[in-house]
């Protein structure tokens, strides 16, 4: 609590206090005052980590942020593993809009950076909802993500 506080800490077993200059980012799906007035979330510890709360709707309820979202790690992971691809289609961008994205954002971003690291084409199809026309599996039968990829003639 102290270092939340403070920013002061003591190492494990040491008797010198270090000071640490950091943010603590705190996300996560549960309502944190429900937990507290449930006994299940440390009441002091809510009110040192509530100094400035942002609430985030999920991605599944900003299509137009998931389209914007995947050209942009489209962008950096084509960067990162010096790769140049096309924009999205508009098919694509219908499929990102449509999916329900059960993992957020984390999800938007594993399934982008594998296209483009398995990907050595220009053009890229995103189909990353199970259940589209001619899925085929990039990594294991148990992934449950899948991708097609469209290759130019």
């Amino acid at each position: 609590m102290r270092a939340l506080q403070e920013k002061t800490f003591n190492r494990l077993g040491g008797i010198q206090t270090l000071s640490s200059d950091f943010r603590f980012d705190n996300s996560h799906k549960r309502d944190l005052s429900c937990e507290v007035a449930r006994g299940r979330f440390r009441e002091d510890l809510y009110y040192r980590l509530n100094v400035v709360p942002i609430t985030l709707p999920p991605l599944r309820e900003r299509e137009k942020d998931a389209v914007l979202l995947a050209r942009h790690f489209i962008n950096h992971y084509a960067r990162k593993y010096n790769r140049q691809f096309s924009p999205l289609t508009a098919e694509d961008e219908k499929l990102i809009s449509a999916y329900s994205w059960p993992g957020n954002i984390r999800e938007l971003i594993n399934i982008i950076e594998r296209a483009v690291i398995c990907h050595k084409e220009i053009n890229v199809e995103l189909n990353c909802l199970p259940g589209n026309q001619g899925f085929q599996p990039i990594l294991s039968a148990t992934d449950r993500h899948w991708m097609k990829f469209k290759r130019p003639i």
